[in-house]
């Protein structure tokens, strides 16, 4: 009955453990979408030099 309840509570904390890698993983793309589009918002030397 142990063996079964270690088993299981090892399987949790492996899913919990992949949920946390998960979300930082959607934070960097978060926090990379925003840097990106706050580049993009920015008139760039070479587009004022062109125009």
């Amino acid at each position: 009955m142990e063996s079964n309840f270690r088993k299981y509570a090892e399987g949790l904390a492996e899913h919990a453990r992949a949920g946390v890698v998960i979300e930082e993983k959607i934070l960097e793309w978060k926090q990379a979408e925003r840097k990106l589009r706050h580049e993009e918002s920015k008139p760039s030397a070479a587009r004022a030099k062109a125009s």
